[in-house]
């Protein structure tokens, strides 16, 4: 084998292993956990209780996978007693470039059902996160900051300094470098803004009081999460191997 052979050889080789290594990394197969914790309220501005819902979703190529919640409650019809309350959990699988995804749920069909992708996504709360007018809407200042270069992370607390009843309070933002590479966001202008990922919110609302109301609303907690998912489990695979093979 001459020389200039072999060259041409090895060349093609690289061009060949750095082609499958971008195709790999493209396809390759990353998950994210959103988290949520919100307050319920009564009539009079009263905090009931909180209420917290987490979301996976997961990623290859174009097609995505969310495992959702939802709660189900039974009640007897005559006695209107509950007897039965449990939180259910399905998955949703589907290609960015069709209408159409595949849904597996267990508690209502032992087969998938073709469901659209936005009739379903539409009740969901995920796809919609955006905090970034918290702070475009309201007026805030900032307190303080604080950046550690050796874990790549930023924090940040700022004050409400509303004039009227909207929002008293402060928010916290914390950010990450190392997971600049997650698709999902929790704000994609903050994302762009800082150049790292804002993975942590956590919103403070003081006791405020509503005049057209006439009620005084309890002291309140919002939050959010994003975390990067590192062991997946071997089902979330399963269910990309077989929508790829059109099962």
């Amino acid at each position: 084998m001459s020389r200039k052979y072999m060259i041409l050889v090895w060349i093609t080789s690289c061009c060949c292993i750095a082609f499958c290594q971008s195709t790999s990394k493209q396809d390759e197969l990353q998950g994210v956990k959103v988290s949520q914790v919100a307050p319920i309220l009564d009539t009079l501005g009263k905090l009931v209780r909180y209420d917290s819902d987490t979301v996976e979703i997961y990623y290859s190529g174009n097609i995505r996978l969310y495992y959702l919640s939802y709660q189900f409650d039974s009640v007897d019809l005559i006695t209107k007693e509950s007897y039965l309350s449990e939180k259910r959990y399905h998955y949703f699988i589907y290609n960015i470039d069709s209408a159409y995804g595949h849904d597996f749920d267990v508690h209502r069909s032992l087969t998938k059902k073709r469901l659209r992708v936005d009739s379903l996504l539409h009740w969901q709360w995920t796809p919609s996160v955006n905090v970034y007018p918290i702070i475009t809407v309201n007026k805030t200042h900032l307190l303080n900051a604080f950046s550690n270069l050796d874990s790549g992370t930023t924090h940040e607390w700022y004050a409400f300094s509303n004039g009227d009843t909207t929002a008293h309070g402060t928010v916290f933002f914390g950010y990450s470098k190392k997971l600049n590479d997650l698709p999902y966001s929790l704000s994609r202008e903050m994302d762009s803004i800082k150049q790292m990922k804002l993975y942590k919110v956590r919103y403070t609302q003081d006791p405020r009081h509503i005049k057209e109301a006439g009620i005084t609303v309890d002291k309140v907690n919002s939050e959010y999460n994003l975390e990067r998912i590192t062991a997946i489990r071997s089902e979330i695979i399963q269910y990309f191997q077989n929508y790829r093979r059109g099962k």
